[in-house]
């Protein structure tokens, strides 16, 4: 099952004089030209849909969001869509910086967790009209403090759970913003997110990276993310990217930098990122798009990744070793070389191979067995209760397991896999060391 997301980034929408709005009908080329049956598509503004703030500029917003959301309707291969966003540091109208604000704003940087519902007010009061757009927008209520730092969505699509996390890093922000002079949201309010249980896939969405927040709170703020987020959006720098990050004994996180939509000082930079999501297989690929000769371009298409992260609140309170993932079973048994990619990996070569059925009590060799093809029969084998895989030696058979493996674990479930020779003895202690020494968390 496939689900598309379109980050857009830094729109910066003015009154007047918006030459993204010409450039709408492309993007819908773009996604009518991926040719493919998405279950559903996110369209996501990682931040700075406004220029400065300003109550005409998302008027000319509500414009923009109806005509994307036409193009979107137009493509018959897209099942389901909605929008979400983020607010960023020129969805502020910093006219109401005033000094009371900027008093409350030295104040909560020095002591970032001694705050009241009054001081958070003032903070949040320049990103009033962007409020009051998200509410018209999305149908909602007039948000509190807590829902405008932090909120979740929760969509269900074809029985999965996906969740959008949004995060508002632009709340402390003034002319100019300073690296490292912001906070994420409060930490009380980070401790307090919404649990989902067995979500599919979960996608964090804020407009600054991390490093333009205050270390200490810089700290907080990812490990908030990156305990719970498959995917992590942010705009601001103006520089498409992907990159991955991880702690000692963490398996990481997948962080996606999203373009500028539109610059006014250079009219024809435009940029923006599309990520195609196999929520079966738990991979996903980043594309980056630039508009050159009077159309959007793909500049860099990304390889297919396994996402790094193991998900906390789901059923994967069993993450795997890094030397049962890597050194087995994503290890394709030999070193292979391609000019375009530095390391090769198990799936990147793994082809099933023709299996033939045979129903029980049938003798191996049976001329009834009916052949089936790879793929069939490896699905067949997942949903079966119980099966035997035969074959002479070489043939495929542990590699069968290691694809049945993966996808049976990207899916939520907790299998074993143990060869025999690992078992040292019918003890039960000798399984449990077995389970210990694939699982990080057993």
């Amino acid at each position: 099952m496939e689900i598309l997301l379109v980050q857009l980034s830094d729109i910066h929408l003015t009154k007047s004089n918006n030459i993204v709005m010409e450039r709408i009908a492309d993007i819908g080329r773009v996604l009518r030209s991926a040719m493919k049956e998405y279950k559903a598509c996110f369209v996501v503004i990682s931040g700075d849909l406004a220029y400065s703030g300003k109550k005409s500029e998302y008027e000319v917003g509500f414009d923009l969001i109806a005509n994307i959301d036409q193009a979107i309707r137009a493509i018959p291969s897209i099942a389901t869509h909605d929008f979400l966003i983020v607010p960023g540091n020129h969805d502020c109208d910093l006219n109401k910086n005033d000094k009371t604000r900027q008093l409350v704003l030295k104040s909560m940087l020095v002591k970032p967790d001694e705050y009241d519902e009054e001081m958070l007010g003032q903070c949040l009061k320049v990103q009033d009209d962007f409020a009051e757009f998200e509410k018209i927008v999305f149908e909602g209520e007039n948000a509190g403090a807590k829902n405008r730092s932090v909120s979740s969505r929760i969509f269900n699509v074809s029985g999965e759970q996906v969740v959008f996390d949004l995060y508002n890093t632009a709340w402390m922000s003034k002319l100019p913003d300073e690296v490292g002079h912001l906070l994420g949201p409060p930490a009380a309010m980070l401790s307090n997110r919404e649990s989902v249980q067995g979500y599919g896939l979960r996608v964090a969405v804020l407009h600054h990276p991390l490093h333009w927040i205050k270390p200490e709170a810089s700290r907080d703020l990812r490990s908030a993310l990156e305990e719970s987020a498959d995917i992590i959006l942010t705009g601001h720098e103006h520089v498409q990217s992907q990159y991955s990050r991880a702690e000692d004994g963490s398996s990481g996180a997948d962080y996606i930098e999203g373009g500028v939509l539109q610059e006014s000082k250079a009219p024809e930079t435009s940029s923006f990122n599309t990520i195609e999501i196999n929520l079966i297989e738990r991979r996903f690929q980043v594309t980056h798009w630039n508009w050159e000769k009077g159309k959007y371009n793909a500049s860099k298409v990304g390889e297919m990744h396994d996402f790094r992260r193991n998900r906390k609140d789901s059923t994967k309170s069993f993450v795997l070793s890094d030397t049962f993932y890597k050194n087995y079973l994503k290890n394709p048994g030999a070193q292979f070389t391609h000019p375009r990619k530095d390391l090769i990996g198990f799936d990147d070569i793994y082809t099933p191979p023709d299996f033939r059925r045979f129903g029980q009590g049938m003798k191996v060799g049976n001329s009834e067995a009916k052949s089936v093809r790879g793929g069939r029969a490896l699905e067949e084998i997942g949903q079966a209760d119980k099966v035997v895989i035969s074959g002479n030696e070489k043939i495929g058979k542990t590699s069968a397991l290691k694809s049945l493996y993966w996808k049976h674990y990207s899916s939520g479930k907790i299998p074993l896999l143990i060869s025999g020779n690992s078992l040292s003895n019918t003890q039960p202690d000798a399984l449990i060391d077995v389970v210990k020494s694939n699982h990080s968390g057993a």
